[in-house]
């Protein structure tokens, strides 16, 4: 959140009005130049064209707090309240400057005509885009730096910088629609100058005090009115009484002037006080955050660990699932597509006894091919002789087969396979 909008939130939320008088002396000499400029300098008439901007921005503070460009706003409500204030007095001053013959030689912004270019300023940056109105308002009104225009609009500096310089472009053109021709370097330096008008002081004070209280509502309003007037009322009767009784009075005069001296100086300083204030509290309100913060690490440690250990004991047991049901599934040889084939096939072991009686055999045995051509669980089915059993379990037990098809995916295959004992081949021949 900016410095604005914090300041604004925090008065729409509490109604403190330091905070608001924080931001009238944030911008109270880019609000007052722009109606000064759009009075063509009447100083008067601008100080009533900020108090009535600053009054609006008390009232819609809440809004306000979540616009994008404060100053955009800003710069908008100054241009319609000088509308408002004195319209037919402008419109009367441009049709005479407007009826003014105007050459290139005399067009160019210079120190002689700014004073012509001012009348016209605000109506051609209000007819720019408005993104090119406020980076030319931050750029040389504001005095914000190129990277600061940059942080705002989430942009590289160097992209910010093209910005401004393409504004100020189009701003040159838009003044030349009003017969006002200048070269974008001069258009620079005169926005910079105006920029420099320095209200009158106590400005900010005054009008923070007023948009408050008439903010407050239409009761608040005319008490700060009728104390205003009361309060000038007073003083021209102190004058008056002053001048009758000078010589009695001279020393309390001289008094009231120490102690008036003594608040211009407090209030001088007391924007800077309310600025720090602003600030350690925003400080405040982070550390405290972060404190909570840090405190919730161990927590969230704790949390991460036992998450580690359930995933770790999920995948176990789907693991376990998986080689379950590849186990529980078999196939009978007749159901898959393709059969396995014997790839590795160790020779039975000829019993001795069997070898010398020189007796030939025969033993047929049901086993299954895995997935993975593993033999598991073979089972005699029919033997010649008893004796030639263990040798024909043992040597199956070795082979190893390219695993049986279906639907092109391995599969468990139950499969009866023969192994014959011969003299004369001591090797076992293994087949269906």
């Amino acid at each position: 959140m900016s410095e604005d909008a914090e300041l604004l939130s925090q008065f729409a939320r509490t109604g403190d009005s330091f905070a608001f008088q924080a931001f009238v002396q944030r911008h109270v000499s880019f609000v007052h130049g722009a109606a000064v400029r759009q009075l063509n300098g009447d100083a008067h008439l601008a100080r009533d064209v900020a108090q009535a901007v600053f009054i609006d921005a008390a009232r819609h503070a809440a809004r306000l707090a979540g616009h994008p460009t404060v100053v955009g706003w800003l710069f908008t409500s100054t241009r319609f309240a000088a509308a408002k204030v004195v319209r037919a007095e402008q419109r009367r001053r441009l049709r005479e400057r407007a009826a003014q013959p105007m050459t290139p030689e005399n067009n160019a912004l210079t120190d002689q005509n700014w004073e012509q270019t001012r009348p016209v300023l605000d109506r051609a940056l209000a007819a720019l885009p408005r993104r090119d109105r406020e980076v030319l308002l931050l750029r040389y009104f504001e005095q914000r730096a190129y990277r600061d225009i940059g942080a705002h609009f989430a942009l590289a500096e160097n992209t910010a910088r093209m910005c401004v310089e393409r504004a100020l472009e189009r701003l040159r053109a838009g003044l030349a629609k009003h017969g006002i021709t200048s070269t974008a370097a001069a258009l620079a330096a005169g926005l910079s100058l105006e920029a420099a008008t320095v209200p009158p002081p106590l400005l900010s004070a005054t009008l923070a005090t007023g948009a408050i209280a008439a903010a407050a509502g239409p009761g608040a309003w005319l008490t700060f009115m009728t104390l205003t007037k009361t309060q000038m009322i007073i003083a021209a009767a102190a004058a008056t009484a002053g001048a009758t009784i000078l010589i009695g009075q001279a020393h309390t005069a001289a008094a009231l002037d120490a102690d008036l001296r003594v608040a211009q100086v407090q209030a001088v300083a007391l924007p800077a006080l309310r600025d720090e204030s602003v600030a350690l509290r925003r400080a405040a309100v982070e550390a405290q955050t972060l404190t909570a913060r840090a405190g919730a690490i161990p927590g969230l440690r704790g949390q991460a660990q036992a998450l580690e250990v359930q995933l770790a004991d999920a995948t176990r047991r789907r693991d376990e699932a998986e080689a379950a049901s590849k186990a529980a599934a078999v196939i009978d040889a007749g159901g898959v597509d393709t059969l396995p084939k014997l790839t590795v096939a160790s020779p039975p072991a000829y019993p001795v006894a069997l070898r010398e009686a020189g007796q030939d055999g025969r033993v047929v045995l049901q086993l299954v091919v895995d997935a993975e051509g593993h033999v598991r669980d073979p089972k005699v089915v029919q033997s010649s002789d008893a004796a030639f059993e263990p040798a024909a379990l043992d040597a199956v037990s070795h082979w190893q087969f390219t695993p049986g098809l279906k639907f092109g995916r391995p599969v468990n295959t139950r499969l009866q396979v023969p192994v014959v004992f011969k003299l004369g081949n001591d090797r076992g021949a293994g087949s269906r």
